[in-house]
């Protein structure tokens, strides 16, 4: 049933308020009539409830004719107000309707009974009213909203008919991209961009108007303020007037995009060449169990490439026990989603058991449900072995501490002794407790001389140590100020510790970390060696198949410049390994050292004249002699190893046309060789380094070299028992001096 109108009649007349009570009630259930017969229930009416209709007098009390109206609209500017009167006239009613009124009933039975279909008539068309007002407002709103997305719009949009003319352009006009947008409207693509990015644009619009399937091509321009790329669009408009299909053409710049993606696709191969390269095994699992990705190291442990292992599971490629080891939870964190991060796990193979730090992170997609998962894994067995034996070090120190003799005492201010305990009391020469009561600072002073100077410090809230050896013993004394509840100091309490084992077995920490160093450097060895290695032998396997291809066509001259190719690998190598056997001597205890007389200056000229030969051409070459010694004891196979290295290192790092000079000098005790130049200097960073086998500095790229040769060169000066001092500054040059003993023990 729908809802009654609600009607407000106002009129001072009680007999023209029944008229319109009695024509109401022709239709009872259409109509809730409210009746107000004065103008302060009127007032009173409004201010209170809202109305759909208004039925007024022409002439009530308190108002001048069709003041009424323009009261009522004054509150209610939409409501619908009908004028109900008997005096008026065909002039009041156009006066009624001007004012506002929605229509004119006059008060005549014969008339009166008209005034529910004029009731339900001014409803309507005030509901049709406000629709249509309601519908112009939202559509300027849509207009407003539709300009402002079109001026934020980022795209050049254009109408283009099926000749690729544009018809009208549908960004703001302050939109550049190709210039301004209305210079383009009327032209066609032709006129407009270059002829091989038309054809295919064109083709992308016919195809949009032949399927109603947007379209799209990306194309490349190059403009004055450099190569940019754009995106073009094509939707299905309409037929114009004429025939001709219209379609929307949208360019967007993504010049930024497409160099983000060629970043992106150089980062991905600079990722890819990382990864490959990496001993890590990586690889990468769908929820089937079949590998995706993986990398080099990966995939050679199953003795295959990493294409081959796609679409793989292990089980196809790994023994089944090394399988499940390696690869038996996957299913279960790709089912839980939890990841398993750098679980230790010991992996036996038939040859040797492997321990591998396991990484399994789960896979997800863009909506968060897992795919997959990535794996990393780890050879640590080697970190392993070295923390067993780490292990078994410090369980084995535990044990020589549990057995180590710890004297324990307390003292009062006084220096009476209060407290002692402990093993080891004995070496005091007496038994625990026997001295308790007594003051011990003269006693002591036997074993400890400097107790007294000790005993002060430690009362002025002073910790102390000194370490003192008495019989077979080497005590750790540490002495404490000991305080009472109100933080004075009321003592002193010592500990004496044995640490003899202690120091022996720091020594074996020591020894162990020089035997890791030197498993470093065997490390470093290999990746060097494997580097500076295949280099020559890469030159010389090229050069033998060249021989082999071309012989005969080889002249004589030819075929000796490629052997003497390979002989000059061949020295290199030979050179490469003769370093690292006397590396290896050196770092071993083994070096030959064999001293002997000789004769200073000749020995150093000699030296001096062959590089001089060599580099007269292309540098200022300085020789300075100013020892006053004939003859000096040294090895002069190591020497001149010293000095060849120093001198070929300032000839190579310097300039051509650079300084090299040469000096010799000695004080009464040492031997002074100085070898300076003014080339690309040692870059702070890497001086602290220098003398570490294998480290090149980082200026020195591009410059042939091991780093092996300054190494040995200290390990010959140590072994006259010498030292080498350097002095350096980058693109300022270097100087090194070497301080050898005149008198070798």
């Amino acid at each position: 049933m729908p809802t009654p109108f609600r009607i407000l009649h106002i009129d001072d007349n009680a007999f023209d308020r029944q008229l319109v009570r009695d024509a109401l009630e022709q239709t009872p259930d259409q109509f809730i009539l409210t009746e107000a017969a004065s103008r302060e229930d009127y007032e009173l009416y409004l201010a209170e409830d809202s109305y759909d209709v208004v039925l007024t007098d022409f002439n009530i009390l308190g108002f001048e004719g069709l003041q009424v109206i323009d009261a009522i609209h004054e509150k209610h500017p939409t409501t619908p107000v009908i004028v109900v009167t008997g005096t008026g006239s065909e002039e009041v009613a156009v006066e009624a309707m001007r004012r506002g009124a929605s229509d004119y009933v006059i008060k005549t039975p014969k008339h009166i009974r008209r005034l529910p279909v004029a009731i339900q008539a001014a409803i309507e068309r005030n509901q049709l009213q406000n629709e249509r007002s309601q519908a112009e407002q939202a559509l300027r709103a849509s207009e407003e909203r539709l300009r402002a997305f079109t001026k934020a719009l980022p795209d050049l949009a254009f109408i283009v008919d099926d000749d690729g003319r544009f018809v009208q352009l549908l960004s703001a006009v302050e939109h550049h991209l190709y210039g301004e947008g209305e210079r383009l409207v009327g032209k066609r693509i032709h006129d407009v961009l270059p002829e091989p990015i038309v054809e295919p644009i064109l083709e992308a619009i016919h195809r949009t108007i032949e399927t109603g399937v947007t379209q799209s091509v990306e194309y490349q321009i190059d403009l004055p303020d450099g190569s940019m790329w754009f995106e073009m669009r094509t939707s299905l408009m309409s037929a114009a007037p004429g025939g001709k299909a219209l379609t929307v053409y949208i360019v967007r710049n993504i010049t930024d995009r497409k160099v983000a993606e060629l970043r992106l696709r150089r980062e991905r191969n600079l990722l890819r060449t990382l990864i490959d390269n990496v001993p890590d095994h990586i690889f990468v699992i769908d929820r089937t169990g079949r590998f995706i990705a993986n990398n080099t190291a990966h995939a050679a442990a199953a003795h295959l490439s990493p294409a081959e292992l796609i679409g793989k599971t292990p089980l196809d490629v790994f023994l089944p026990d090394f399988a499940r080891a390696f690869h038996g939870d996957d299913k279960k964190v790709m089912a839980t989603g939890n990841a398993l991060i750098s679980e230790e796990r010991l992996i036996q193979n038939i040859s040797n058991n492997q321990w591998v730090l396991m990484t399994k992170v789960p896979l997800t997609d863009e909506t968060g449900d897992v795919i997959g998962l990535v794996g990393i894994a780890r050879d640590i067995t080697s970190r392993k072995q070295t923390e067993d034996a780490l292990r078994a070090s410090e369980e084995h120190l535990r044990a020589i501490m549990a057995a180590t003799p710890v004297i324990i005492f307390e003292l009062d201010t006084r220096g009476t002794l209060t407290f002692l305990q402990g093993q080891g009391v004995n070496v005091l020469g007496g038994e625990p407790n026997i001295d308790v009561g007594n003051s011990i600072l003269d006693p002591l002073g036997e074993f400890i001389p400097d107790i007294q100077e000790r005993f002060r410090l430690a009362l002025t809230g002073e910790e102390t140590a000194s370490i003192q050896t008495v019989g077979d013993m080497t005590l750790d004394i540490r002495y404490s100020p000991m305080r009472n509840k109100s933080g004075e100091i009321s003592g002193i309490i010592g500990v004496a510790t044995d640490i003899a084992e202690r120091l022996k077995t720091e020594r074996l920490r020591i020894e162990l970390e020089k035997e890791q160093e030197i498993i470093a450097l065997k490390e470093r060895f290999i990746a060097t060696a494997s580097h500076d290695f295949r280099t020559p032998l890469t030159i010389i396997k090229m050069t033998v198949n060249m021989l082999e291809t071309y012989y005969e066509q080889f002249s004589s001259e030819q075929r000796a410049a490629k052997l003497n190719q390979i002989d000059i690998q061949i020295d290199h190598m030979i050179q490469l390994l003769e370093d690292v056997l006397t590396m290896s001597k050196a770092n071993s205890g083994k070096l030959d050292f064999n001293p002997t007389s000789v004769a200073l200056r000749s020995f150093c000229e000699q030296i001096w004249d062959n590089f001089q030969r060599m580099a007269e051409k292309t540098h200022t070459m300085h020789f300075v002699y100013n020892a006053d010694v004939d003859k000096v004891t040294l090895d002069p196979n190591l020497v001149q190893y010293i000095l060849v290295n120093l001198l070929s290192n300032a000839i190579k790092y310097s300039p051509l046309n650079g300084v090299v000079r040469f000096e010799v000098a000695n004080t009464e005790d040492r031997l002074i060789f100085r070898v300076s130049d003014n080339g690309i200097g040692i870059p702070e960073q890497d001086q602290a380094k220098l003398f570490e086998p294998f480290h090149r500095a980082a200026n020195t790229k591009g410059i042939e070299g091991t780093g092996l040769g300054l190494s040995i060169v200290k390990s010959y000066v140590e072994a006259h028992h010498g030292s080498i001092e350097f002095q350096s500054q980058e693109n300022q040059g270097s100087v090194f001096t070497v301080y050898i003993p005149l008198e070798i023990s």
